[in-house]
């Protein structure tokens, strides 16, 4: 009898360690899930912010070359040329994780999803991308910190001892060049900059999540600890008995 009451409890605690674990694994997939989706959106906007950029240049420079005569027909091509490539490839992309951010928040929603098994191919090459540990993220923030200054000073100093820039075209470009490269080393810095504080607030609530889990089953563990200690006692007395009844027998046999 005792040892079934023993292997019943034994069951009963594999089971309730079983569960435990599948719930924190899937509260922690799910809490990924949305720190990703989240990613993804984020990364839509920047290429959103990168169309607003993009259109700005090709419209503020094509509009210098015509108010300034018309003599700088090199920087009018390079400049068409650049928002030809440019603004398709921001409106691509745009739409691109546009679709992939969906595609997170309605498998979050979804029963039986499969994470990231049942993404498609290029959401679950996003995915490894963006779902990322806390220093994946520092190196490639300060870096891009270090690039957006460094060009900010050099365009700075360009443009403040160049006292013929508006009238030489090499300057021009240069100057140009430096601050475009600013520009997007600064949004690069923002994106990591970004991801990398969701990184470490992902990592926080995971570790909140098994918080959680082990104070809602630690209770019922403590609950089912306590009923074992009560059958184990009454198992010893029950032993105890048997033991001296034995005894009492052997004695009556004796006498």
């Amino acid at each position: 009898m005792a040892n079934k009451v023993n292997a019943a409890k034994k069951k009963i605690r594999k089971n309730e360690k079983t569960r435990y674990e599948r719930v924190v694994r899937h509260r922690q997939v799910l809490e990924r899930e949305k720190y990703v989706e989240k990613a993804l959106a984020r990364t839509c906007n920047i290429y959103f912010i990168c169309f607003l950029l993009a259109v700005i240049l090709v419209v503020g420079v094509t509009i210098w070359v015509f108010v300034s005569g018309g003599n700088n027909m090199l920087v009018l091509g390079i400049n068409v040329a650049v928002g030809i490539v440019l603004v398709p490839l921001c409106i691509y992309q745009y739409n691109q994780y546009h679709h992939m951010a969906e595609e997170v928040a309605q498998a979050r929603q979804a029963s039986g999803f499969r994470f990231p098994e049942d993404y498609s191919v290029r959401t679950r090459q996003a995915r490894d991308k963006v779902a990322g540990v806390p220093s994946d993220y520092s190196r490639s923030t300060l870096l891009y910190g270090g690039v957006t200054i460094i060009a900010v000073a050099v365009g700075i100093y360009l443009f403040s001892t160049s006292a013929h820039l508006t009238q030489s075209l090499t300057s021009l470009l240069l100057v140009a060049a430096v601050f475009v490269v600013a520009v997007i080393a600064f949004v690069l810095f923002l994106f990591n900059f970004l991801n990398y504080l969701d990184a470490l607030s992902l990592q926080r609530a995971l570790v909140k999540i098994e918080q959680d889990a082990e104070a809602e089953f630690g209770l019922k563990r403590g609950m089912y600890a306590a009923h074992d200690d009560d059958e184990e006692v009454e198992a010893a007395d029950d032993a105890v008995e048997e033991v001296v009844e034995q005894a009492v027998d052997e004695i009556d046999e004796l006498a």
